[in-house]
């Protein structure tokens, strides 16, 4: 081959590699990015199961008499057994049936008449904020009687402004029911225990908001 000839393809080996450094300089055209997913539906929420209720059980006793508390504390149809040991007739047993789970139980002796009483809370539910009191004093030790505590209405104004919700404890000499009323403030109720012609009664003492 002439040395024209070589010239000729020198230079034409030349031309293509600097097309070559030039599209390497250029680059490849980057890809346009997908757009972004749909974002994934959320999980279905399941519903998470009832919390277990804890049976409630209690042994109190007062002045040589004890009461024995039961409850299986279930979220409907709940029930609680009382009962008895040391009394003058016997010992007894009380079934009630009750609109919520026991919360806690008590002893005191309200009137200062020397024989206790069981108090047993009852919390209030979610639904309407109220709570309830199962009560029974030891009639002079001899058998149980039912201690009556009168619905919230029947108080001048106790319900007015009710928001809830409602709580009961002993302090003696009194029972106290408290619960947060429209406006922020809370209402307290104080009970003293009175003999009544049937049987144990709470009257209403004073009324308190704070």
């Amino acid at each position: 081959m002439g040395p024209r000839a070589c010239n000729v393809l020198l230079v034409l080996g030349t031309a293509v590699a600097g097309v070559a450094c030039g599209r390497t300089q250029v680059g490849p055209r980057t890809a346009q990015e997908p757009p972004p997913s749909p974002p994934s539906p959320p999980a279905a929420t399941v519903p998470t199961p009832a919390e277990k209720m804890t049976p409630f059980h209690r042994s109190l006793e007062s002045q040589g008499i004890r009461f024995v508390l039961d409850s299986p504390n279930r979220a409907a149809g709940n029930t609680v057994r009382i009962a008895t040991q040391g009394l003058a007739n016997g010992a007894s047993v009380i079934d009630r049936d009750i609109p919520g789970t026991v919360v806690a139980a008590e002893v005191a002796d309200l009137d200062a008449d020397g024989w206790p009483e069981v108090y047993i809370h009852i919390g209030a539910t979610a639904r309407s904020g109220r709570a309830a009191l199962v009560a029974y004093s030891a009639n002079r030790s001899r058998s149980l009687g039912d201690i009556y505590l009168p619905p919230l209405e029947d108080g001048p104004g106790t319900a007015i402004g009710f928001v809830g919700p409602e709580e009961m404890a002993v302090v003696e000499p009194a029972l106290l029911r408290r619960f947060r009323i429209q406006g922020g403030r809370t209402r307290q109720l104080r009970y003293r225990l009175h003999a009544g012609d049937a049987g144990w009664e709470f009257r209403l003492e004073r009324t308190d908001e704070f």
